[in-house]
């Protein structure tokens, strides 16, 4: 199919000699690409010909595209989103402190601030990833998406059409994580910080039974706790047990925005022998050689 790399800096792969990890893999507009390490990678790419090319390549700087420009309001947006987020915060002591509103009501009112600003990222996000990611792209990432499912589900590449077509589009592993992390991390750390803080107070009131100091207790306890959680979280990646099911949840949400059903045969070949070349070089024990003898786009093989 293509020509061979001569040399290969390192191959990232599973120290599991039972199990097929594919360590990246990306879609572009004309391409999809395997990823032997974090610059080396074998490519099909689409001639716009009725034919493709499958090489070997190295990482270079890509020239920027319509999507990757919007990358940089994308987290223009986010950082406006959550400044407001931090303003209600502060509106909300200020209820707490001055105006001695009722621990529960200000709980609720962070619980309900929360909520709305996962939502509007998260909407914000979705509706980025429609319009920005063209319907070509979106077969790609599905395709690519359908092929990698594949083989880390049965260590060997499809036999057949329909078998390949059965597979997820969607990936546990998809780029669209990381732009929903940061967001999730500041909601759990909001949602963590109020029920601590809320319980601790409600226990001081009833042991002083003075409004002002438990109402400041919930105050300075929120933002020590909502400060810890964070360093916690951002920093030291913890509570990912809270964290990556929600994640993961959000995640499929996003992909049902930047994949498509309707993914065209054109892009499974490319996945295919990407992820064929691939193969042969990370994983040559899962590889079968009547595999590159078996055209599973041809007539004969698509049932």
């Amino acid at each position: 199919m293509g020509e061979r790399i001569y040399f290969l800096k390192d191959i990232w792969k599973s120290i599991n000699p039972e199990e097929v990890s594919v360590y990246h893999a990306s879609s572009l507009e004309d391409e999809i690409r395997f990823y032997f390490n974090e610059n080396q990678y074998v490519v099909a790419r689409d001639n716009k010909n009725g034919t493709c090319s499958v090489i070997f390549e190295e990482e270079k700087q890509e020239p920027q595209n319509e999507k990757q420009n919007t990358e940089g309001l994308l987290d223009y947006i986010n950082r406006n989103i959550f400044i407001s987020f931090v303003f209600s915060l502060i509106i909300a002591f200020i209820l707490c402190i001055v105006l001695f509103t009722p621990l529960i009501d200000i709980f609720f009112l962070l619980l309900v601030n929360s909520i709305h600003y996962l939502l509007i990222n998260i909407l914000f996000v979705a509706t980025h990833e429609y319009i920005f990611t063209s319907q070509s792209l979106k077969s790609k990432h599905s395709a690519e998406h359908m092929i990698v499912n594949f083989l880390q589900q049965n260590k060997r590449l499809p036999k057949n059409l329909k078998e390949f077509q059965k597979s997820s589009r969607f990936s546990i592993d998809c780029g669209s994580r990381k732009k929903i992390r940061e967001f999730i991390g500041n909601f759990i750390q909001s949602i963590l910080a109020a029920i601590i803080s809320i319980v601790l107070s409600i226990l001081y009131f009833k042991i002083t039974k003075t409004d002002l100091l438990s109402h400041t207790i919930f105050a300075i306890t929120y933002f020590i706790i909502f400060y810890g959680i964070g360093i916690l979280i951002h920093k030291y990646h913890k509570l990912n047990f809270i964290i990556t099911p929600i994640e993961n949840m959000l995640n499929n949400v996003i992909q049902c925005f930047n994949t498509t059903k309707k993914v065209d045969n054109r892009d499974l070949q490319l996945a295919y022998y990407a992820a064929e070349e691939w193969l042969q070089i990370v994983y040559p024990e899962f590889y079968n050689e009547e595999d590159a003898e078996n055209n599973i786009f041809s007539e004969s093989n698509e049932n």
